[in-house]
């Protein structure tokens, strides 16, 4: 049987991801300074964009490839670890 995330085990891990390295969550679409996860089927899936005005511009600050749920939340959850390892190493 194959894994396959769901949207919203993305969104939780997102959540988590953004908390451990100090960014917010987008609660809405000009929320400067706060991170959101894009959407394009057709382009291959998911990014993470940060919001960069107020008229709700966007960049990707971790690159412009996208991934799908799955593999994203694959990645996140490896750099939570890292990140977590990297503390435990510095107490």
């Amino acid at each position: 049987m194959t894994y396959r995330a769901t949207k919203n085990e993305l969104n939780e891990v997102f959540k988590l991801f953004c908390k451990a390295i100090g960014k917010r969550v987008a609660t809405t679409y000009n929320d400067t300074g706060a991170w959101t996860l894009d959407y394009a089927k057709e382009y291959g899936g998911y990014v993470i964009q940060e919001i960069i005005n107020d008229r709700g511009a966007k960049e990707t600050p971790l690159g412009d490839q996208r991934f799908t749920a799955t593999e994203l939340v694959e990645r996140m959850r490896f750099a939570l670890h890292w990140l977590e390892q990297k503390d435990r190493n510095e107490e």
